[in-house]
């Protein structure tokens, strides 16, 4: 039975700690989180009773699996904060840090990084998450990869320079996506009608995408070079920055969809 022990317990450390909770021989020893009431939340859906904790100095040094779960701007601080046992494996589960993070002290260390948008009041299917695995050796590889495979089944080895492009791809097409969407609901609230009207509308977006490339999809003025509907909506958009950002991507599309294909 291996022991786990979780540092964070935020959106992707939810998410993965449940997944990996049900996995045959793994035992989640303990969670950590700066916030003792996170910890012991994410403690209480995997069964862990009270091994919580919100102190580095409490953290159990003798466990086999460390994953490193938190925001990317302070895991190298966090990792070095950390004191494990050499012979334990270190995974961490950013897009935009390589290996080199974990220093000299924790030479059996990889990546793990799940190619999907989190958050902690969802409860996602593991088996269809694309998951990116990255180590320093072969032994820790297979390690991973053993893992990986028992969560999903869409397992890649990846290496960090590609991984930031994908995380990159990740922003633009989840969280940039997302921006606009908050925008489209700031806008309906000039109507009578509820967000949810956008919906029929997402979902043929996304839909299209697994049948035709992105840009095969782009449909409306700016994909028309309507320039006078494109004109007439800016009028409507009251903020400045917005007006810009419309103009800006308007001005995208109309180049892409001018170059011959």
């Amino acid at each position: 039975m291996k022991k786990i022990v979780f540092v964070g317990a935020g959106n992707v450390a939810n998410s993965l700690a449940q997944a990996v909770a049900k996995l045959p021989d793994m035992q989640i020893v303990q969670v950590y989180s700066r916030s003792i009431e996170a910890a012991q939340l994410l403690a209480s859906k995997i069964d862990c009773g009270i091994c919580y904790v919100n102190s580095f100095a409490d953290i159990n040094p003798d466990a086999d699996i460390y994953f490193f779960a938190i925001k990317d701007d302070v895991l190298p601080k966090v990792i070095r904060k950390v004191q494990t046992n050499s012979e334990a494996l270190h995974l961490h589960t950013a897009g935009s840090h390589g290996l080199d993070i974990f220093g000299t002290d924790k030479p059996h260390c990889g990546v793990l990084y799940p190619f999907q948008t989190f958050t902690k009041t969802r409860t996602l299917d593991f088996n269809d998450i694309p998951l990116f695995v990255e180590a320093k050796s072969n032994e820790d590889k297979e390690s991973i990869m053993q893992i990986a495979k028992m969560l999903s089944m869409q397992v890649f080895e990846f290496n960090a320079e590609n991984r930031k492009y994908l995380h990159l791809a990740g922003v633009y097409a989840n969280n940039f996506a997302n921006a606009m969407f908050i925008e489209a609901q700031n806008i309906l609230k000039h109507t009578d009608l509820p967000s949810s009207v956008l919906l029929p509308l997402i979902r043929e977006m996304v839909n299209k995408l697994s049948v035709m490339p992105a840009l095969q999809a782009q449909t409306g003025p700016a994909a028309r070079h309507d320039t006078h509907i494109i004109e007439r909506q800016v009028q409507l958009i009251d903020s400045d920055l917005q007006k810009q950002i419309y103009q800006l991507i308007s001005d995208q599309i109309i180049q892409w969809t001018s170059q011959p294909t």
